[in-house]
């Protein structure tokens, strides 16, 4: 995509004793079609994503749901710097 750092994620699964790769989350409601410079933000267990759309700039915030899924919760606009 030329300007983003894209990630795959794996998360480790104790029960296998083995990482897994993390399936990517539901972007029907997201600004951003892809993991793509995401950060943790680990206080909050918030995983988010940023993307440029046009002349913006979006933030997609994440949580993990109940049953481990990675659920979008807020598309923000980023303010310009």
């Amino acid at each position: 995509m030329g300007v983003y750092r894209m990630f795959d994620i794996y998360l480790y699964n104790p029960g296998s004793k083995r990482f897994e790769k993390l399936k990517e989350p539901d972007y029907s409601r997201s600004s951003c079609s892809c993991l793509c410079d995401v950060t943790a933000e680990k206080s909050k267990k918030l995983l988010k994503t940023g993307c440029r759309g046009g002349a913006r700039w979006h933030q997609d915030v994440y949580r993990f749901g109940k049953k481990g899924i990675l659920e979008w919760v807020a598309t923000k606009e980023q303010p310009e710097e």
